[in-house]
């Protein structure tokens, strides 16, 4: 096949006429010779008798703070081991700038600056296929002689420098708007506190918040596995929920379906997560089966405030957990979990009012979703050179 006008055949696919393929050796010197490695517990010891700390990085990004650095430079960080090599859109590597130390499990990259650009190359790297590339049958890993064998699509440096700016504008913009979800997030969790505790009432609320059992205020179901015979990934039977591993945010989200049900939840049920890890609370998106892993729970009154308390006391789950082999809690701790309560008036307007905050954050992570979908299209596009750039 004769490829379009202006690209030609390379050994890792079409590209640019003007573009070269290189490899990573070529263009990066490594300086894994400068790493130290120091325990989590040495690191701990070292800040706690510090007033400075610095990043402490591994393979995946940074997995701690420390007391001294290493570098003081720009550098490429890649994943000698202790990284998903194999999932597609996994990161295995980043930039580490200003002051920081970094461990063994990453490898280091000094790129030369007149012929490669940082964010560029760290941007190539994420997208490389590492199974060729890669060893070892349970831990993979990437040995610093066959890295410097990467190959690496590379256009002009000044190319090169032009989409690591238009891709920077596209961070830029995630990250603000990461800042914005998370203020978002903390001021819910601060409206939380004040409205689920009574420290403040809502103008024309003044009675008495009640003790309740959870057994009072609510029907419990307590989920029962059907066989594992029955499961499939077809979509045949019922969504399967077992747990906490089940979901997606806050909803529930089978991959797993059963064509016997024990125990099932309606849609706008409060689950429970009853075994480790318990007390995390979510909605059933849909009428679903429920294994022994959850429970279901329907409010007498305002479900909405059932489940924003439910959610707040999350921590308190915890401490009833018992069981010899894991942590799990019993029907009879669930009925007798003790909260107060407004009247219904009150969870009404309380409900209301979080619910607000709710649909806002979930606009805004919606809108977060939407600019990563767009910016990984246009880096598949801009970092195979399907898509030119002007460039001075």
């Amino acid at each position: 096949m004769t490829p379009p006008k202006g690209y030609k055949h390379t050994e890792i696919g079409i590209l640019p006429s003007d573009w070269e393929v290189v490899r990573l050796g070529e263009i990066a010197e490594d300086e894994d010779f400068k790493r130290i490695p120091v325990s989590s517990t040495e690191r701990e010891r070292l800040v706690r008798d510090s007033d400075a700390v610095y990043p402490y990085y591994g393979a995946m990004g940074q997995v701690g703070w420390i007391n001294d650095y290493i570098f003081d430079e720009e550098r490429i960080l890649l994943a000698e081991d202790g990284c998903p090599f194999l999932e597609k859109d996994k990161q295995k590597s980043f930039i580490a700038k200003g002051k920081y130390w970094v461990n063994n499990h990453a490898h280091i990259l000094r790129v030369d600056l007149s012929k490669g650009n940082n964010y560029f190359l760290c941007s190539q790297l994420n997208r490389v296929n590492y199974g060729k590339y890669i060893n070892g049958a349970e831990r993979l890993k990437l040995n610093k002689e066959v890295m410097k064998k990467i190959q690496i699509p590379l256009p002009p440096l000044a190319e090169q420098e032009k989409i690591a700016e238009i891709l920077s504008t596209w961070d830029t913009q995630i990250q603000n708007l990461q800042s914005l979800i998370t203020q978002k997030q903390n001021l819910k969790k601060g409206l939380c506190q004040i409205l689920l505790t009574a420290k403040t009432r809502l103008g024309g609320f003044s009675e008495d918040w009640q003790l309740v059992r959870l057994g009072e205020v609510a029907r419990v179901t307590m989920g029962t596995s059907p066989k594992s015979e029955f499961y499939n990934q077809d979509c045949i039977g019922l969504p399967l929920i077992q747990g906490k591993n089940d979901t997606l945010g806050k909803q529930s989200y089978a991959t797993t379906y059963t064509q016997e049900s024990l125990r099932e939840c309606q849609e706008g049920d409060i689950l429970i997560s009853v075994r480790a890890p318990i007390g995390f609370v979510f909605w059933a998106l849909e009428k679903s089966s429920i294994g022994r892993g959850v429970c279901a729970i329907c409010a007498k009154q305002n479900q909405a405030f059932l489940f924003y308390v439910l959610d707040f006391l999350e921590n308190r789950w915890g401490k009833i957990g018992q069981g010899s082999t894991f942590t799990a809690i019993s029907k009879n701790d669930i009925l007798e979990f003790q909260f107060a309560i407004p009247s219904l008036a009150e969870q009404e307007k309380i409900a209301e009012i979080l619910s607000e905050g709710d649909k806002e954050i979930m606009l805004l992570e919606q809108k977060l979703e939407s600019l990563k979908s767009q910016k990984k299209g246009l880096m598949q596009k801009l970092l195979s050179g399907k898509v030119r750039v002007k460039y001075e």
